[in-house]
């Protein structure tokens, strides 16, 4: 399957008076997911082409009058088009179930961020913004419009149109590179959580074998995927086994480590010659800039004070898990350790509050809990979802 609900449904608007669908006539529909290598690559090709006629189109266009229909008005329309189209192939590329579908995905994906990079990287298009944020109509805007000038303006420069011609061809180089390397990344993770941990039925004798019936082998052996959080997190809160819990804890903790590592270091240090590019102290303020905290340091005071604040409480809590663990085992110089957190929040949670976790999901059968999802999305959007 592509998606949850690509497997299921088609999404359009309902048609009763109180919706928004029918004040504007509108009907959306789930976009359409390639099956094939050739479809998909045909698909990516005949989009990047039709991008590539609309670049010319506007800087054809901008030999004009320079209005913000033909100028930001498009270049948000390119953005747009070429947004979509990565979402698309993202979600080819993580729920595929065929390799190769995923492995041209992945490909093609790494051809579009090059095509993107190199749109955001044309000096011209800067240029005719630039000239047209200067037009006695760009000073007449209001509202949304005046701030997407604004955005743009700002986000050209974090792009580096202000650095000479080689530091830009470097800043492109290393956005590129970056995106290679994490896409590389992901991957190997992927891989990994694919790959199984295997446990023995008598590591598990204090389990529920009910609990575990979902991942047994005929042999009476379990498997869990390193990647599956659910799997995991079954034995994590169920197993009295530490050493058990210390082994899944460990080894999901570790997963693809030894291929990433030399990866992400790379990534770290790209990250620092961008930000130096482009004078930001560091990468996190280069990132942390548009949004509600400004600036690294902000981020760290935040974090430094809500430590100062919660560091008691947090102790607290870590000591009456400490007691259950003295409890359990006798030993009274017991320490918690990570992989003893969700085991010991699970038993205080069943034995004080009087809560189960297994025993919930009972309330919460698949079909009824699809169609109260559903529901919910329904009534937000003001869709009818139908299959």
């Amino acid at each position: 399957p592509l998606s949850f609900l690509s497997m299921f449904y088609l999404i359009e608007t309902s048609l009763p008076e109180t919706t928004t669908a029918d004040t504007f006539n509108v009907v959306c529909t789930l976009p359409y997911f390639e099956t094939t290598t050739n479809e998909l690559e045909d698909a990516v090709n005949a989009t990047l082409s039709k991008l590539d006629k609309d670049v010319r189109f506007f800087k054809k266009s901008s030999s004009g009058l320079l209005t913000f229909e033909n100028t930001l008005g498009m270049i948000d329309e390119i953005n747009y088009d070429i947004s979509k189209l990565k979402k698309r192939l993202s979600v080819i590329k993580k729920t595929s179930t065929h390799d190769e579908l995923q492995q041209k995905a992945k490909e093609l994906l790494n051809l579009i961020n090059t095509w993107e990079i190199n749109f955001k990287a044309q000096k011209d298009i800067y240029e005719i913004i630039k000239r047209y944020s200067l037009s006695e109509q760009a000073s007449m805007l209001q509202g949304a419009e005046k701030r997407l000038l604004e955005k743009t303006i700002h986000e050209f420069r974090r792009m580096g149109f202000h650095l000479n011609g080689s530091q830009f061809e470097q800043l492109k180089k290393l956005k590129s590179e970056i995106y290679s390397l994490s896409q590389e990344i992901i991957s190997n993770l992927n891989r990994a959580g694919e790959e199984v941990i295997q446990i023995e039925k008598e590591e598990v004798a204090d389990i529920d074998p009910e609990i575990l019936k979902a991942i047994q082998c005929k042999d009476g052996t379990y498997l869990v995927h390193k990647g599956d959080w659910e799997e995991r997190m079954t034995f994590q809160r169920n197993s009295s086994n530490e050493i058990l819990r210390k082994r899944i804890f460990r080894v999901v903790r570790e997963r693809a480590r030894e291929e990433n590592i030399d990866l992400q270091i790379q990534v770290l240090k790209k990250r620092t010659k961008i930000a130096n590019l482009l004078d930001y102290k560091s990468w996190a303020d280069y990132k942390i800039e548009g949004g509600m905290a400004k600036n690294s340091e902000t981020v760290l005071k935040f974090e430094e004070n809500l430590t100062k604040y919660t560091d008691e409480k947090f102790q607290n809590e870590m000591e009456v898990l400490r007691g259950l663990k003295i409890e359990e085992t006798g030993n009274e110089n017991a320490k918690i350790n990570p992989w003893d957190v969700t085991y010991y929040q699970t038993k205080y949670i069943k034995e004080n509050l009087d809560v189960d976790y297994d025993d919930l999901k009972k309330f919460f059968e698949y079909v009824n809990t699809l169609n109260g999802i559903i529901k919910i999305y329904e009534q937000l959007f003001h869709l009818k979802i139908e299959k």
